[in-house]
């Protein structure tokens, strides 16, 4: 009889220890409830990874012309001003006793120098390039046709880029867009742009501050219908350093919980 009731003791106790190791993710999450830990809640959703490149751009005519001449050589007389629009064909140097100098693109007189050179400048304003270069770690991610965005004077515009070339002294990859426009924007300026690049499409996406790790092993923190938390393996993806996809231990709609650093920690 006695030797029953150890062997009961003994399934009873091993019940036991397996339950604890069971629910034991469960216990130690819920557990740091009482610690006063500030929890956000996130509700896991399908969307596109995006990795944004930054550089410093300048903006310049893609088209543009510039005559000179020396004053010593013929009379002449300048037919149009700074500002001047004009199109292509019409004069801009009446001479008297040669061909007159005429503009071979439409476009906006931008410079006139009258020194030992007369020298004048015809800008088409209407199409405009970008100028911009990447360090080489992101050079794979910039290609022919792609789209960036940049600010100027508080308006986003976008351009297509449509040349790039590696410069291997500095170790850069340089790129120009082009533009249309609108009639705001100035030859010269220095902007910044921002080039968005797709690394996943239509896909689980967290914030990267929810992974946390047992070990090697990446987890997050699953909100229960019993409205409890437990650990969820996860493997994990593309990252753009605060982004992280997750290919498989999460679906849409699951609700996942992110523990918020104090300026403490």
């Amino acid at each position: 009889m006695k030797k029953k009731q150890i062997l009961f003791f003994l399934v009873i106790m091993l019940l036991i220890l397996v339950i604890i190791y069971i629910f034991k993710d469960e216990l130690s999450i819920n557990k740091e409830y009482v610690e006063n830990k500030t929890y956000r809640i996130y509700a896991v959703e399908s969307k596109d990874l995006i990795y944004n490149i930054s550089s410093k751009g300048t903006i310049e005519a893609k088209h543009k012309r510039t005559y000179e001449f020396s004053k010593e050589s013929f009379e002449y007389e300048i037919k149009v001003s700074k500002g001047t629009v004009v199109n292509a064909g019409d004069i801009l140097v009446d001479v008297t006793t040669e061909e007159d100098i005429t503009t071979d693109i439409t476009g906006t007189v931008i410079e006139i120098v009258e020194s030992d050179k007369v020298i004048i400048s015809v800008y088409d304003l209407s199409h405009l390039l970008v100028n911009f270069s990447v360090d080489q770690k992101d050079s794979n991610y910039i290609f022919l046709d792609q789209q960036i965005d940049f600010i100027y004077n508080g308006q986003i515009y976008e351009a297509t880029i449509i040349d790039k070339s590696y410069v291997l002294k500095q170790g850069k990859l340089e790129a120009c867009a082009e533009l249309t426009n609108d009639g705001y924007i100035i030859v010269n300026a220095y902007v910044n742009v921002n080039i968005p690049v797709k690394l996943a499409i239509n896909k689980i996406v967290i914030p990267k501050n929810a992974i946390k790790f047992d070990g090697f092993i990446p987890y997050v923190e699953v909100r229960t219908r019993q409205d409890q938390y437990v650990k969820r393996k996860v493997e994990l993806g593309k990252s753009n350093g605060y982004e992280v996809e997750i290919t498989n231990g999460l679906k849409v709609g699951d609700v996942i919980r992110i523990e918020e650093l104090s300026s403490n920690d």
